[in-house]
């Protein structure tokens, strides 16, 4: 997770418009540190992991990262995660109907309803 922060901040100029983490927050035990972004560019960051937007929303910030797409208690990151939020970034979709979609297949795979779904993910700041 070092590493998605240190690149977050090194690649920000690059031409990748999307960083996703998807995965157990080991970091739950212990926090990366932080990453200075000094190009001024935003990139859009999806951090898929159990209650990430507490653990990152800092560091984000500091790294240049909007989280796209975050969670607020445990959960399992799984790959329909990450494949509904791209299919619906490749579509343009507003940042709501993107976590409507995650939600709603998150809700499908973990057969529970997709209002108890939408409680775990989170868009913007």
């Amino acid at each position: 997770m070092v590493d998605f922060f240190k690149s977050l901040v090194q690649l920000n100029a690059d031409s990748a418009d999307l960083y996703v983490f998807n995965g157990h927050n080991g970091l739950m035990d212990k926090q990366p540190g932080y990453f200075w972004n000094t190009s001024g560019t935003q990139k859009d960051v999806a951090v898929i992991g159990c209650v990430s937007y507490d653990y990152f929303a800092d560091r984000l910030k500091c790294a240049g990262g909007y989280p796209l797409l975050t969670t607020n208690s445990l959960m399992a990151p799984e790959a329909y995660c990450i494949a509904a939020l791209i299919e619906s970034w490749a579509n343009f979709k507003p940042e709501k109907e993107m976590r409507d979609d995650v939600s709603t297949a998150y809700a499908n795979y973990q057969h529970c309803t997709v209002g108890a779904a939408k409680t775990i993910f989170k868009s913007g700041w």
